[in-house]
């Protein structure tokens, strides 16, 4: 342990001091280690601060002195002291030197950065970034939403781009993006104000930075030096403060560097929005997530399955699919604006995105529906025939699906769907496919974001207990799924993708959005065990016979 001379409390220069060595003197390399950083945040209300600081050769006597008068000595045997309160309204910044005792050579600095009263940071003038300190650009566009309000038009879901001038000090825009490496991370913005001077407030891990933004030119304005302790999701909320001309300024990137943006850092990139109109739309929805479950080599004839989405994760703009098939899909939806619904479609085999396309001899035929079931086409992806109950189904509650397909001899293959609520098993909708001829084949669960304005918000699903029905007419418990997701995680343009078996390891679970750390390869393998309550048990010739209702 080092031993730590009584330190001399000056206010001094922040240059390097020379040293006081005598010419017959030789020279002695010291070394400091300094600990948990060089660099601390301080609250507006003063507080103290500790640090280990151990010098190398141990025989070495240090001494501190001060740049300000409001950092005061606490202990004389340790490292610690106290900032007193910061009543003004500007943030202000410190300096505790490491002297050598005998030399009052500078050996380290520890900077202390404190609050204004109003608990922000303001810029730092000794603060700047070149091109070579922040070269990864993060597009504004396709990683920023409207996070102080749902639903808002602000943020083109198209484009990504503000819809109007930013003169609105309530908007509140979360840029997300995340660096592969632990360490230091230089964050800038590049930007300009064209209409005067705008003062915006940048806030990260609950520290809040300001800058003002002026003139035309775009150039790099630095925002902080921060520090990663891991590789992981960055969250850099903006918000105008004040303005002279009638906007806040513009954003076009963020700029960041350092060791912590040295490795593989993932965000949507301008190149990839650049390669379809569509893109910056679907990148913005985040990535699907899906299981693949493994079948048996036999002909299977109906899909069991069950879900449960918890009150935390009932989310707007949110498809808990349950039932997919080759042909098509069937599970609950919370829609965009809140309401719930059960959701059966199947495509036809004609390829088009426009149902008023498909020939006559290709179109999805209705055979029966359930009560109060709304059936029509279906468009964008693909089309074909679809439907829906719009039914209030509880978070918390687990829910059950059966989907059955067969073909009917005369080359087409029938699609029907069931689900399971308020004790009683409800029809769907039975629609025929023309020119197929198959079981059930790619059995399947997903989760997806249909909402851009909502892909800040973590989701996750469970599936449960799922079983197949043979054509032979045996039952076979389904225990092993394969993870996978949409082009925008594959591409690596998000991260947050995740997945696995549930705590018991009777069931899976999907997860996704929200910009987590947590990550799941594509392709990984999934075992879970038999749930232990045997096949389920489901009166076939009493679904037939529900009525259709037209």
């Amino acid at each position: 342990m080092m031993n730590i001379a009584v330190k001399i409390f000056l206010i001094i220069s922040l240059a390097v001091l020379p040293s006081c060595k005598s010419a017959s003197d030789q020279p002695l390399s010291v070394s400091i280690d300094i600990s948990p950083s060089h660099e601390v945040i301080v609250d507006q209300n003063g507080e103290e601060i500790s640090f280990s600081i151990v010098v190398t050769p141990s025989s070495v006597q240090l001494i501190y002195a001060y740049s300000v008068n409001w950092i005061k000595e606490v202990a004389e045997e340790a490292a610690t002291w106290a900032v007193e309160p910061n009543a003004t309204d500007l943030s202000r910044k410190g300096r505790i030197l490491i002297l050598n005792a005998e030399t009052l050579e500078h050996l380290d600095t520890i900077n202390v950065i404190q609050r204004s009263s109003t608990g922000e940071i303001n810029e730092d003038p000794d603060l700047v970034f070149t091109e070579t300190d922040v070269p990864v650009h993060i597009p504004y566009a396709g990683n920023s939403y409207v996070t102080s309000t749902d639903n808002s038009e602000f943020i083109s879901n198209t484009t990504g781009l503000f819809t109007s001038l930013w003169n609105n000090a309530e908007i509140v825009t979360s840029t997300f993006f995340r660096v592969g490496a632990a360490g230091d991370l230089n964050l800038a913005f590049y930007g300009c104000n064209t209409t005067g001077t705008g003062r915006i407030r940048f806030t990260v891990d609950g520290n809040s930075y300001t800058v003002t933004v002026s003139g035309p030119g775009k150039k790099i304005y630095p925002i902080a030096k921060l520090h990663r302790e891991k590789a992981g999701y960055v969250r850099v909320d903006m918000q105008g403060m004040s303005r002279t001309g009638s906007s806040f300024g513009e954003v076009s990137h963020f700029m960041i560097g350092g060791a912590a943006a040295a490795g593989s850092n993932n965000y949507v990139t301008e190149e990839k929005m650049n390669e379809d109109p569509n893109n910056t739309y679907f990148f913005r929805r985040g990535a699907s997530v899906h299981l693949f479950y493994t079948l048996p080599q036999s002909n299977v004839e109906y899909l069991y399955n069950e879900v449960l989405v918890t009150p935390e994760n009932a989310v707007n703009g949110t498809y808990y699919m349950m039932n997919g098939f080759s042909e098509g899909y069937m599970g609950i939806q919370q829609t965009g604006s809140g309401d719930r619904k059960v959701l059966f479609s199947v495509w036809s085999p004609y390829t088009t995105d426009n149902p008023g396309d498909i020939p006559e001899e290709y179109q999805v035929k209705l055979l029966r529906k359930g009560a109060d079931v709304t059936t029509g086409e279906f468009g964008g992806e693909g089309s074909g025939g679809q439907s829906w109950l719009n039914y209030r189904w509880s978070p918390g509650t687990t829910y059950k699906a059966l989907v059955g397909i067969k073909p009917d001899g005369a080359g087409n293959t029938i699609y029907t769907a069931y689900f399971f609520a308020d004790g009683e098993w409800k029809l769907i909708a039975s629609f025929s496919r023309p020119k197929t001829s198959t079981y059930y084949t790619g059995a399947y669960s997903f989760l997806e974001n249909f909402d851009p304005t909502q892909s800040h918000k973590k989701r996750s699903v469970s599936y449960m207990n799922q079983w197949v029905r043979l054509t032979s007419g045996t039952w076979k418990e389904l225990t092993e799924a394969k993870f996978s997701c949409d082009n925008t995680g594959v591409q690596g343009l998000r991260y947050d993708i995740y997945g696995g078996t549930n705590t018991d390891n009777k069931g899976f679970f999907l997860q996704s959005f929200g910009f987590f750390d947590e990550h799941t390869a594509y392709g990984s393998l999934f075992q879970r065990q038999p749930s232990g309550n045997g096949s389920p048990s489901v009166d076939f010739d009493a679904l037939e016979n529900i009525p259709s209702v037209y």
